[in-house]
């Protein structure tokens, strides 16, 4: 039995228990009530585009490059993609994530190229670092929750993470989202079972927001 979320965000964290269970039906405040959580976030470093992020395109040019760095992850985005998913409480900008390959001048080139969506100074683009919570994996964990609508409880919440594994968990009673995938990238998600989510049907055990996988 918990009283607060089991907090994974220091990254490079590995958590195992053939048939442990962790029970947040003592977390009995708070508007999210969450069993275990690992979270990233968006950094303080941003900088807008001089010229149009096109689509399948390697390189953007950029107002400045003071305080990227080759191996980074950024958020590339507009004003227009804030219109697909923007919300304070689930930290969670759309766009896409691209990792810097290289610094020249005021391009910044990526590893990948931009998808199929161009990215445009009319709206505002922009690019922002990312502090990625890195490598979590759990397995073998049963999530308790009260099994009653209006709770407001979470099983595993996962926001800007880079790097997950979720295998053979049993999610049980949790009214909002079993598993939540915000703003994050390189995910697995197998062999889990999952038990009365009670908030929107079915449908809402894994939540996939924002994530590429």
């Amino acid at each position: 039995l918990i009283s607060s979320a089991i907090d994974l965000s220091a990254g490079n964290k590995w958590v195992y228990g053939t048939g442990a269970t962790i029970d947040a039906t003592g977390i009995v405040s708070g508007a999210e009530k969450i069993a275990m959580k690992a979270v990233g976030a968006l950094s303080a470093t941003t900088t807008t585009l001089t010229a149009n992020g096109n689509a399948q395109s390697y390189s953007i040019t950029v107002t400045s490059t003071a305080g990227f760095a080759v191996g980074d992850w950024v958020l590339l985005g507009s004003n227009d993609t804030y219109n697909w998913y923007n919300s304070v409480s689930y930290l969670v900008d759309a766009g896409e994530f691209l990792r810097i390959r290289a610094i020249s001048g005021s391009t910044i080139y990526f590893t990948t190229p931009i998808t199929s969506y161009t990215y445009t100074t009319a709206n505002s683009a922009f690019i922002t670092k990312v502090n990625f919570c890195n490598n979590i994996t759990v397995q073998g964990i049963t999530f308790k929750a009260p099994a009653t609508s209006g709770g407001g409880y979470y099983g595993l919440s996962l926001r800007y993470v880079n790097g997950i594994d979720v295998t053979q968990c049993q999610f049980n009673g949790q009214d909002i989202y079993q598993v939540e995938l915000s703003a994050s990238i390189r995910a697995n998600i197998l062999n889990n079972k999952f038990y009365g989510v009670y908030y929107d049907g079915d449908r809402k055990s894994t939540r996939l927001n924002s994530s590429h996988i």
